[in-house]
């Protein structure tokens, strides 16, 4: 606290080893500067062949209140080799002060200061700067963990610790709260990259372990830089009675892979590339992995997954839930839920009795995926018609994108409205139903491979008191079936369809109460007949299941929102289980909602994420990317397309389709 040039302006003195005499006196520049707080030798910073000075002020106010400074003095006439400062007030910077040793093998000696105020981590978590000795440039800033550590109370240079040529470093945090508050701890760094080589903890709260330290140079004569730590509150011989802690390099600096990173901090003590933590054999470079934890390692063991099967002939030799992957997509056959990849879920091909692990055996039916599939390559196409010719236009649509356009030659007469998409001769192409607005009579128009084949009248009830509700199918034959309704009494049929022709009629059992209307038809269980969902006037869902052409059972479905705001939109499957979902909409803000089924129940619900606005109406599903999931198709009231690709029941993205935007051209399904 000198006041050579103001109260506590500081300053510090150099004495002759020789005589004692002074042989430099360094005053402070200004009241409180607190300079000489910190002093220490530097080493040769500019390779004059003399040692040179460095002295801490940490009440320096160069860029604010008590943001510090240290300087550089020439060892050999005293002048001013760099002055340093802190970087904002109330840092401390150079509370504490020391040659650092040639941090960067580049021939100088460096420096380091320490901030134990600085707020870079918390209030007075602390820094640590160090110093290059050939241009004074930043080499490295290290902060504190946390709040009130005082990371760079004591700062020194520590040797070469770790044996790599290059001096490494200390640094306390004397308030460091690791075993205990203000238990403090000091921290080895390295100079080649500024890694933590080591971390040492105080034993217990309030030792304030790390308040100094020091390298303590080779004290066992082992080639590497050994280190003293003091803890000034200690209390082994007393309250307060402080101690000091001399550590080896040798101990502490065990290094297996020889990179000069110490097991204690090295997170590869091997090499492998494999983070120890995630390591089985973290001493052997050869081995990582021991995924049925038998001792042996995987890149010696046979049968990696210990399930029976020896790895040459295990398709996931890490998976002992799995051995086989008949179609080679990735997703061995216990999990896969269509293991030859031929379209048709492995539960429906064991319903119609084909074999789940033979491409070339399939069922006669359609896979339950999509709307539209007019051409039979299993991802499916849209058909469009106009409201003032009304002409048709089919979409084929290839991997998510439109692959090209063709007309459509089903009756282009207004008086001949669209009814339904239906594979009604099951050939894995959809026909397209025509119903006459006059006379009620129906026509049946045959599709393959995206072209019309044929037509013909169907035999269905032509009163205009039957109305169609849905095509399905409730046989399991492969062909849909239609399903009408009379607007007089409520009542349903059921009109059976093969090969294009109406084979049969009867009372189909669903409740003819006006209270209830169709939400959705779909396989909800998985078994190939399609099921019926209808809704009531409460808003509430009733499930019928449906077996070999007739309901079999009913049952609520309560976790499907009653709320009139919500109306179904359509169901198919949607995460790719074989078992139709439903999709539901928000009427008010367009929230949408998908209801997972198996085994005609409610399995789990989520929010989905197709657009939100309501400007943008469903015009219709399908697997339009041929995944095995259905995808959405949107349309705002500018005629803009927008269709959303969905995998396991979620939407994984969005793109324009390149369909007719003209609003006089009207979806089809």
């Amino acid at each position: 606290r000198d006041d050579n040039n103001g109260s506590n302006s500081g300053s510090a003195r150099v004495f002759s080893g020789v005589d004692g005499s002074v042989l430099y006196t360094f005053n402070g520049d200004s009241a409180n500067d607190y300079f000489g707080y910190s002093v220490s030798d530097a080493g040769d910073i500019n390779g004059d062949g003399y040692a040179d000075l460095i002295v801490g002020a940490y009440g320096d106010d160069n860029n604010g209140s008590y943001s510090g400074s240290a300087r550089v003095f020439s060892g050999v006439d005293g002048s001013v080799l760099y002055t340093f400062n802190g970087d904002s007030a109330s840092e401390y910077f150079g509370y504490s002060v020391s040659g650092a040793g040639d941090v960067n093998a580049d021939g100088y000696t460096d420096l380091i200061v320490g901030a134990c105020y600085d707020d870079n981590n918390g209030s007075n978590s602390g820094s640590a700067r160090v110093f290059s000795g050939v241009d004074g440039s930043v080499l490295y800033t290290f902060n504190g963990d946390s709040t009130y550590d005082n990371f760079g109370s004591s700062v020194s240079g520590a040797g070469d610790v770790n044996g790599d040529g290059y001096a490494d470093l200390i640094v306390g945090a004397y308030r460091d709260d690791n075993n205990g508050s203000d238990s403090g701890s000091a921290r080895v760094l390295s100079g080649i990259d500024g890694s933590v080589l080591t971390t040492i903890n105080g034993d217990s709260s309030g030792e304030n372990f790390g308040y100094s330290v020091s390298g303590a140079g080779d004290i066992d004569g082992d080639g590497l830089g050994d280190f003293i730590i003091g803890a000034r509150y200690d209390d082994n011989n007393g309250s307060n009675s402080g101690s000091a802690r001399v550590f080896l390099s040798s101990d502490l600096m065990n290094d297996f892979d020889l990179d000069f990173i110490v097991n204690s901090a090295d997170p590869d003590d091997d090499n492998d590339g494999t983070p120890d933590v995630n390591d089985a054999f973290p001493f052997d470079a050869s081995e990582s992995v021991d995924t049925d934890s038998d001792g042996i390692g995987n890149n010696a063991d046979l049968d990696d997954d210990n399930d029976g099967t020896p790895d040459v002939s295990d398709a996931f030799p890490l998976d002992a839930s799995e051995t086989t992957d008949t179609d080679s997509d990735g997703i061995g056959n216990n999990a896969d839920l269509d293991d030859d990849n031929d379209g048709f879920p492995d539960t429906d091909e064991v319903d119609c009795g084909s074999d789940p692990l033979d491409a070339g055996s399939v069922c006669n039916t359609t896979p339950s995926t999509g709307e539209s599939d007019f051409d039979g390559d299993l991802d499916d196409d849209i058909l469009l018609r106009s409201t003032s010719t009304s002409s048709w236009r089919l979409f084929s649509l290839a991997s998510g994108a439109v692959a090209g356009n063709t007309g459509y030659a089903a009756y282009a007469n207004s008086g001949w409205v669209h009814v339904a998409n239906l594979d009604a001769d099951g050939d894995l192409d959809k026909d397209v139903l025509l119903r006459n607005t006059s006379t009620g009579a129906w026509r049946l128009f045959t599709t393959q491979s995206g072209a019309v084949t044929g037509s013909s009248a169907l035999n269905l009830f032509t009163s205009s008191n039957y109305s169609f509700v849905a095509a399905l199918d409730v046989d399991a034959d492969g062909d849909e079936d239609i399903l009408l309704r009379n607007s007089s009494d409520g009542k349903w049929k059921l009109f059976t369809i093969e090969a294009g022709a109406v084979t049969g009629s009867s009372p189909f059992n669903l409740w003819a109460s006006s209270d209830y209307t169709l939400a959705a038809t779909g396989d909800f269980d998985g078994d190939m007949d399609d099921d019926v969902l209808l809704r009531g006037t409460d808003g509430k869902y009733r499930l019928f299941t449906v077996e070999a052409g007739d309901t079999t059972s009913f049952a609520g479905i309560g976790e499907i929102y009653a709320s009139s705001d919500y109306t179904p939109q359509v169901a198919s499957d949607f995460d790719g289980d074989g078992d139709d979902d439903l999709i539901i909409r928000s009427t008010s803000n367009g929230n949408w909602r998908l209801y997972s089924f198996q085994n005609n129940a409610v399995l789990g619900s989520a929010a989905i994420y197709p657009y939100q606005s309501t400007d943008y109406t469903f015009q219709t599903e399908g697997d339009f990317d041929g995944d095995g999931d259905s995808d959405l198709l949107l349309r705002n009231s500018a005629g803009t397309w927008k269709l959303f690709t969905i995998q396991s029941g979620a939407v994984t993205g969005n793109s324009p389709a390149g369909i007719y935007s003209s609003t006089d051209w009207q979806i089809q399904r």
